[in-house]
């Protein structure tokens, strides 16, 4: 009779253990927004785990930013505030993402040139700018500094 008491009572509790494992680790779908890039950036994750690869995807972006973005003095702003006056050294990282659009340029037929900030900004669409038309001279004063091809 023990013997039998103690068979069910250690079935019952292997079933409730089964279930609570069954419902702590269950796939669940997280979905987190942030601005970075100069958009809103969405990222969806479904898994046992999904909070940890939605926040390193996150931290990525933000890290990739810091090297291209338009705040002062990353890569990209250096690259672009010495557009056609010197060279400019870069890291290794915005090496690879340069190199990464260099293909996708390819794959495009130069329809997306991600030189085209001086344009940008001299129309006034950069983030603390105001758009206006500039006068035709000043867009043939830089438009030399927009060719993707030129960045080596």
């Amino acid at each position: 009779m023990i013997k039998r008491h103690t068979i069910i009572i250690l079935s019952v509790l292997a079933l409730l253990l089964l279930i609570w494992w069954l419902r702590t680790h269950r796939e669940q779908t997280v979905t987190k927004s942030e601005f970075a890039l100069g958009t809103f950036i969405e990222i969806t994750a479904t898994g046992i785990n999904p909070e940890p690869a939605v926040a390193s995807a996150f931290a990525e972006i933000r890290r990739i930013e810091q090297l291209t973005g338009l705040n002062r003095n990353s890569d990209l702003d250096l690259v672009n505030r010495w557009a056609g006056i010197k060279p400019v050294r870069v890291s290794e990282d915005t090496m690879k993402i340069l190199k990464f659009i260099q293909k996708y340029d390819q794959l495009v037929a130069g329809v997306f040139d991600p030189t085209i900030a001086p344009l940008i900004e001299l129309w006034g669409f950069g983030y603390e700018g105001r758009p206006h038309l500039p006068q035709a001279e000043e867009i043939r004063s830089i438009i030399s500094l927009v060719n993707f091809k030129q960045v080596k």
